[in-house]
Parts: structure tokens; C-alpha cells; sequence
């Protein structure tokens, strides 16, 4: 195993893009293959943050979606070390982007999103996806299927307070 030493922007002053603290040294810990196993980061205010192999990277938000807007993230978790934006696509569906590509098919893990529209006593039920696109960015799908008429409709305001996570595996 070896250290190495990223060469890492800074941001002038003491903080860096949305309130965060510029970062100023990385340094990460390989294997002899390459591989990160480790990976410490410094910012400018000394905050000293990590990441060990074997933990997923993750983002945990409660997302709120209303008419043809994009969807509103309350962030509960972020470790992924990007931020992340929702946009608006077409109707019941939605992009969502990194600001960096850390993403990897294989990798991205997307569990079920939750929607919360109840459609009891009725021959339909709300279908949710939510798939890799590429190393930035994800796509979300809110839909109503109907099992009578046997379709699948894309829909807006499916999203409230609706749980959505995203993992990223070493």
C-alpha cells in the first residue's frame, strides 16, 4: 500500500461552493493495483473528513414534487462528495444530477423510491423507477398503472415527502 497526494482546487476565501468548506488537501491510500482503500480530505477551516473501503457512499433525501416544477430535496445524509440538483424532464420524470461523475454502473445502487399518492379501492397503484444513466446523472419515474385499462401513465405530484437513497459501493 502507498499514500498519494491529489492535487485539489481551492476556492478563494474560506468556504467553497453552497456554504462548504474549501477543500485543500486530499490524501489517499492505495493498494497495488491502484485501488483506493482510503481516502483523507482537509479543509480550510481543518475540518478532516474520510472515506474507508468497504463503505458505500450515500445520499439520503425526502423529496416534495408539485405541478411541472423540479422536485425538492430535504438532504438528510450526503457522503457522496458532490452535490446534488433534481430537475424537471417531462412529465413523471426527472434528472437528476452529480457535480462530479462518481457514479458507476454496477456500483449504483438505486433501491426502490417510495411514492405516496394512495390509490385505494381503485384498479390502479403508483409504479416508481429510478435507474443509472451515466457517471453524472440518474433518472427518476413516477407513473400510475392502470390494471383495468392495462396502462401506464407518466404523472406528475406522485412525490411527497417521499424517501429516495442513492449508494455508491467502492
Amino acid at each position: 500500500m502507498r499514500w498519494q497526494n491529489i492535487e485539489t482546487p481551492t476556492f478563494a476565501g474560506s468556504a467553497g461552493s453552497a456554504g462548504e468548506p474549501a477543500i485543500i488537501e486530499t490524501m489517499q491510500l492505495l493498494d497495488r493495483d491502484g485501488n483506493e482503500v482510503a481516502a483523507f480530505t482537509k479543509a480550510v477551516d481543518g475540518t478532516i473528513t474520510n472515506t474507508v473501503d468497504g463503505q458505500p457512499k450515500v445520499y439520503r433525501a425526502l423529496l416534495n414534487q408539485t405541478g411541472t416544477n423540479a422536485p425538492v430535496a430535504t438532504v438528510q445524509e450526503n457522503t457522496l462528495g458532490a452535490d446534488v440538483t433534481w430537475d424537471y424532464d417531462d412529465a413523471g420524470t426527472y434528472l437528476v444530477t452529480l457535480s462530479l461523475p462518481i457514479l458507476t454502473a454496477g456500483k449504483t445502487c438505486l433501491p426502490p423510491l417510495n411514492a405516496s399518492r394512495t390509490m385505494e379501492a381503485t384498479d390502479q397503484f403508483v409504479v416508481t423507477s429510478f435507474y443509472y444513466v451515466d457517471t453524472i446523472r440518474l433518472r427518476v419515474q413516477t407513473a400510475i398503472a392502470d390494471i383495468a385499462a392495462g396502462t401506464l401513465t407518466l404523472t406528475d405530484e406522485l412525490l411527497a415527502n417521499s424517501y429516495v437513497q442513492i449508494l455508491v459501493n467502492p
